[in-house]
């Protein structure tokens, strides 16, 4: 497993037609069913344009050519948390930014707090990617 957190619970996230708990509030509900349509693993960027960290991660991690591609194979998405404060609650997001990566079945297989730098961040995905969580 690739984290530098213990998953929240490990359990599943559930989905409109499962019994398995709450449903995962959108716009994340959305995207987790595409991602599993896809096969691919959604990463969730918990964040706010008031944030200087998220601000920095933008500018210096995801605005990066090479980390955009290997971005391209997962399902990404930021979540703004004045948005979306249903789906921080959900996942229990408590500082900016939070970055959590959903396997296909919808289990946590990622969750790190706080930001990260491209390196890292890009050897991140590229595991994510290739299954290796």
């Amino acid at each position: 497993m690739v984290t530098d957190e213990v998953p929240a619970s490990g359990e599943e996230i559930a989905t409109a037609d499962s019994t398995a708990g709450p449903v995962i509030p959108a716009p994340v509900s959305e995207e987790l069913a595409k991602a599993a349509a896809d096969g691919k693993i959604l990463l969730i960027d918990f964040h706010a344009t008031w944030c200087g960290p998220c601000k920095k991660m933008d500018r210096e991690v995801l605005a990066r050519e090479d980390v955009q591609r290997v971005l391209a194979a997962l399902r990404f998405l930021k979540v703004d948390t004045d948005e979306s404060p249903e789906a921080a609650q959900y996942f229990r997001v408590t500082a900016l930014p939070t970055l959590i990566a959903l396997d296909r079945e919808g289990r946590q297989v990622f969750r790190k707090v706080g930001p990260m730098e491209w390196e890292p961040f890009l050897e991140l995905v590229k595991r994510l990617a290739s299954g290796g969580y």
